[in-house]
């Protein structure tokens, strides 16, 4: 197992945007036409900020980490695209600039909360010519079942059940061993999260062998907060082979306004990524929770 080291700039970012701090009156202006339109066709404000969310906090890390390269760069200047097999984010590479600052990044939503992981090169070092790109997902979840028409076993059994082809026996046996439903519901968005991550992560998406994918040693780290903020004790395992070249992490997030009917306003927000070239500041790393004034409309091309 590769272990952390020094550095002096962090290769592992976390950014968080909180969907009730984007107006109601949707600055579309800070994206380019093309990539407003498909906003627009949400039906619902909140799903529309959810993906306004995403495509800002996108663009803010193509300009601060080209900014040196392009010093014109603005939000609306940045060209995203996602690849048609996987799904996953990308973007073209600002213009004066031959070589891409970031290894890779993903995104995720749920109900008021946009989260953004990325990988950066350490400082003065090529990505180009890498023969093993490192990877990264994330994925943040509920913690808590909306009151909707099911109850909290109808919801957990279509997902715990062997035919369902999501978790492994290990994996549900861990998940039912919580004395309470709630509890339950907890630790089964735990083990979603790690696994939508690693699956995000790879590319291969929720079509792969989920059961496959096992984690084990998942805890209810967050209910006395003992044990902190941030989980990195769960173990990633393929084909019943331990990998223990992952990092994983969950941590709790709380102060949600803008969830789900009856969530309690906390997720759970995964990572899964290599270990290898993390340090020991990319591992204590807090998330940075972006503000729309401050630190998105600084690269508004219509303040400029």
């Amino acid at each position: 197992m590769a272990s952390p080291t020094p550095c002096s700039s962090p290769t592992l970012l976390r950014y968080a945007l909180l969907s009730s701090s984007i107006p109601s009156r949707l600055p579309l202006h800070l994206l380019p036409q093309s990539a407003s339109g498909p906003i627009t066709q949400f039906y619902r404000l909140s799903d529309k900020k959810l993906a306004l969310g995403s495509q800002l906090l996108q663009r803010l890390l193509l300009c601060q980490t080209h900014q040196n390269l392009d010093p014109n760069i603005t939000l609306q200047s940045v060209t995203l695209w996602k690849d048609p097999e996987s799904g996953r984010p990308g973007y073209v590479l600002p213009k004066g600039t031959n070589e891409p600052r970031i290894i890779d990044y993903n995104v995720s939503h749920h109900s008021g909360l946009v989260v953004l992981a990325a990988l950066l090169p350490p400082p003065n070092t090529s990505i180009i010519g890498s023969s093993k790109p490192r990877r990264i997902g994330v994925d943040v979840v509920a913690t808590t079942l909306p009151q909707r028409s099911h109850s909290s076993q109808e919801f957990l059994d279509s997902f715990t059940s062997p035919s369902a082809g999501v978790f492994t026996p290990r994996e549900i046996a861990t998940i039912n061993s919580q004395p309470t439903w709630p509890l339950r519901v907890r630790l089964f968005y735990m083990h979603w999260a790690l696994k939508e991550a690693y699956v995000k992560a790879t590319g291969t998406g929720l079509v792969t062998d989920l059961t496959q994918i096992e984690f084990r040693n998942v805890e209810l780290f967050d209910l006395d907060r003992s044990m902190g903020k941030r989980y990195t004790g769960a173990k990633l395992y393929l084909g019943g082979v331990e990998q223990l070249e992952w990092y994983l992490e969950v941590e709790v997030f709380e102060g949600v306004i803008e969830g789900e009917e009856d969530e309690d306003g906390t997720c759970y927000i995964a990572i899964a990524t290599e270990r290898e070239g993390l340090s020991d500041e990319d591992l204590r790393a807090e998330w940075n929770v972006v503000n729309m004034e401050k630190d998105i409309g600084k690269w508004d091309a219509t303040k400029r």
